[in-house]
């Protein structure tokens, strides 16, 4: 570790090493990473997740369907002493290698510790990012998350909360806003209608980008369907593309999109923008009770490590670096950082 070197300025935190290099502007969200030569990709930092996805509650007062969590009204919490707990096994004698949090939760209100929570990663330099689902953002709430957030994600499930909770979370000055849309084969219609809706309704003047989230089979309460026709989606991208409409797409989507847009102009650009699975690789997923996973979509499954962090007394070497992880990442880059667990493909 020593021969790598982590600086913290006022707008930057700078990552630097013989064989791996990364930036990451606390301001704009944008970072750069490379090996010893710019062209160079890595895959893995050696010094750990560049990005942490955290989930805190699953207390969600909507009870959806398709919830691949199965969460609903009762549920159980991460509290702030519990989380900085667990933050700690990520800063060692040269700083984090974490530039940001995704933070899950459902309803604002379930988890009480919400704000000392982010206000504790911002306190650590670390950017906390939010999704929500708008039902209970108020006033407060979106005065509160704009001081300490530097991005939301509202997840869309009710056109009216969802557009009003942008609107909300943008005037308070929050600068990066973005739209959650389901993408699967009972939602194709609500994702055409926020890109319409895109160019009309004036609460989304400002919005950051949708983001379409592709459906994973997973869940007890989850009966939808995963979009497979792959002449369906490409529709969808080359109206936003050709509309000039802020458009993107989790990683699970990136070999769908990568397809869509193949024979466009424009498609050696925006292959640039396309970050296949990170799982393990760039980033790490951690639950309400201090359980590391791939990802959040690997909970429950026995062909993929996890690691009981409160037990964990050196993260680099018992996880990060562990023969287990290891074989984690020689599977999914083996299947070209495609989901080795889901069939997540389109025809």
């Amino acid at each position: 570790m020593s021969k790598y070197k982590i600086v913290e300025t006022p707008r930057r935190k700078i990552i630097s090493g013989p064989d791996f290099h990364h930036t990451f502007n606390y301001e704009s969200g944008k970072a750069a990473t490379w090996g010893h030569l710019p062209e160079d990709d890595p895959q893995v930092p050696p010094v750990g997740p560049l990005l942490l996805d955290v989930e805190i509650s699953t207390v969600c007062n909507r009870n959806c369907n398709f919830c691949y969590k199965s969460n609903g009204p009762v549920g159980e919490n991460m509290g702030a002493e519990k989380f900085k707990t667990l933050l700690d096994k990520f800063i060692h004698p040269n700083g984090t290698s974490i530039g940001q949090i995704a933070f899950g939760i459902g309803s604002l209100d379930g988890n009480p510790d919400l704000l000392k929570i982010l206000w504790h990663a911002r306190e650590q330099r670390i950017i906390p990012n939010i999704t929500l689902n708008g039902d209970d953002l108020t006033q407060r709430w979106a005065r509160n998350l704009a001081e300490v957030l530097g991005a939301a994600a509202v997840s869309n499930y009710d056109r009216n909360t969802c557009y009003n909770s942008v609107a909300l979370l943008l005037d308070h000055g929050l600068k990066q806003v973005n739209i959650h849309q389901l993408l699967c084969e009972e939602t194709l219609g609500h994702c055409w209608q926020v890109l319409r809706d895109i160019k009309t309704d004036p609460r989304l003047v400002g919005l950051g980008a949708v983001v379409f989230l592709l459906l994973k089979p997973k869940g007890e309460r989850n009966s939808w369907h995963p979009l497979r026709n792959s002449a369906k989606y490409k529709e969808l991208i080359d109206f936003a593309l050709d509309n000039n409409l802020p458009v993107g797409f989790d990683s699970c989507g990136a070999n769908a999109f990568t397809k869509a847009i193949e024979n466009r102009r424009e498609a050696e650009r925006l292959m640039t923008l396309v970050e296949p699975c990170e799982s393990g690789l760039f980033s790490l997923y951690v639950d309400k009770d201090g359980t590391a996973l791939p990802c959040s979509f690997c909970g429950d499954l026995e062909d993929v490590p996890s690691w009981n962090l409160l037990e964990v007394n050196n993260f680099m070497d018992d996880c990060w670096n562990s023969y287990e992880m290891k074989g984690w990442r020689e599977r999914l880059l083996a299947n070209g950082r495609a989901c080795p667990i889901y069939p997540l493909g389109m025809e």
